[in-house]
């Protein structure tokens, strides 16, 4: 990722508006680990989340990812999820890339301790912005 003022910018809600075309696009997704549930949450990440991400980066729509964690403390998030997309297009069929992807064999996704996200984890929030708007100018 390119700067940590970004992802700060992005997790406190910098940008509300959709971003321009041309840019890169970058997804932060915050969540909350169920208690005693961070350790199997961050194994189905690694497991599922970041090996979609990567084959869509072979793919050429993403850019990049990563997964931040803190301790948790029950009430405000501990997991951050973020990925770059290579464009505002690709940001916006990103739902249809990673179904399809979903449904190959290989992509189907995979329990820790027959666990699957939602026994482990809650939606916080997300944010999305366009690098430039945070950024300056390239």
């Amino acid at each position: 990722m390119r700067s940590i003022a970004w992802l700060l910018a992005l997790a406190l809600g910098a940008c509300a508006s959709p971003p321009p075309a041309g840019d890169t696009v970058l997804t932060v997704d915050l969540m909350r680990t169920l208690p005693g549930e961070q350790a199997d949450y961050l194994r189905f990440i690694e497991t599922n989340w970041a090996v979609a991400r990567a084959e869509v980066a072979r793919q050429g729509d993403v850019v990049g990812y990563e997964v931040l964690a803190r301790e948790p403390d029950g009430e405000h998030w501990d997991v951050m999820l973020i990925t770059e997309y290579a464009s505002r297009d690709a940001y916006e069929r990103r739902e249809a890339t990673f179904g399809a992807l979903f449904e190959r064999p290989a992509f189907q996704m995979k329990p820790v301790n027959g666990k699957g996200p939602r026994d482990m984890a809650e939606f916080v929030g997300t944010s999305t912005a366009a690098s430039r708007q945070v950024l300056g100018t390239r």
